[in-house]
Parts: structure tokens; sequence; C-alpha cells
């Protein structure tokens, strides 16, 4: 007995509807697929553009760096150049000191043999006067 008017038999309906549903469920899939691809693009972009942000901060940091060895190597040649410079001062200052106490003790040394010669003129003087006096009695 064949109840379907025209519209075929019911295991050709049913098997229409399977073939709807596949088709449905292949196209919510290929959807989903579409969307998640969408996103995962998405993602992506976004960690690229993270990473070119990392990469440019860390090649900022690596110049930063490599000023800052070469600015400080700089001041440490300057710094040892400042303590050369402050160590000769320091052995200029000390020689000079040593020549002026050499030069106080010549001096003294010349102030006592004028004093000396000034006492053996007088005393050749008085000896000189002495004999004129002698001399002319």
């Amino acid at each position: 007995m064949n109840v379907s008017a025209g519209t075929g038999s019911p295991g050709q309906s049913q098997s229409k509807g399977y073939k709807t549903v596949v088709v449905v469920v292949v196209v919510a899939v290929v959807v989903i697929a579409v969307v998640v691809v969408t996103v995962l693009q998405s993602i992506l972009c976004m960690y690229r553009r993270l990473n070119q942000t990392l990469t440019l901060s860390q090649e900022k940091l690596e110049s930063d760096y490599e000023r800052l060895k070469a600015d400080e190597t700089e001041k440490s040649a300057r710094l040892s150049e400042l303590s050369l410079q402050m160590d000769r001062r320091e052995q200029a200052r000390q020689d000079l000191k040593g020549l002026e106490e050499t030069v106080a003790k010549e001096l003294q040394t010349l102030h006592n043999l004028r004093k000396l010669f000034v006492q053996d003129l007088q005393a050749r003087v008085k000896k000189v006067g002495t004999l004129a006096v002698n001399g002319s009695e």
C-alpha cells in the first residue's frame, strides 16, 4: 500500500531529509571553521604586532646598553687619567715642600756665612786698626 501521493517513497524522503541535515551540518562546520580561522588569524596578527613591539624594545635596550657601556668605558678612562693627574700633583706638592725646606736651609747657611764674614771682616779691620795705631807710635 502506497500512501504517498506522488512524492515518492518514504525511504527517499527520509534520505532527502538526511541529505539536508548533512548539508546543514557541513555548512555549519564550514562556517565554524571560517570563524575559527578568522579568530586564529586575528590572534596571529596580534602576536605579530606584539612580537614587533618586543623586538623594537629589545633593539632599543641593546642600543641603550651599548651606549651606557661606551659611556662607562669613557668615564673609567677619564677617572684613571684624573687619578694619575692627582697623584702627579701630590708628588709635585711633596717635591716643592722638600725644595722649600732645602732653600730655607741654604738661606740659613748663607745668613750664618754672612755673619761669619762680617765678624771676620770686623776682626781684620780691628786688627789693621790696632796695627796702624801701634805702627804710628
